[in-house]
């Protein structure tokens, strides 16, 4: 199981990115940067901790998609 505080960090650097790259585009400078850190961070973590970070990702994105 991810430890609650690698997921958090993980999940806002994404959402930053996401966020970044739909307002301002991708090509923006803001959502590169944005997108670089993500890429960074997500190197960073050995493969079972990316595993589990993309599957309660999906959980969330299907929780919130069911709220409407």
């Amino acid at each position: 199981m991810m430890d609650s505080k690698i997921f958090e960090k993980s999940f806002d650097t994404w959402n930053l990115a996401t966020v970044t790259s739909t307002v301002w585009g991708p090509e923006s400078n803001m959502a590169q940067k944005a997108q670089k850190d993500f890429y960074r961070l997500l190197m960073a973590m050995d493969d079972q901790t990316k595993l589990d970070f993309f599957e309660y990702l999906e959980k969330v994105k299907v929780r919130l998609d069911s709220w409407g």
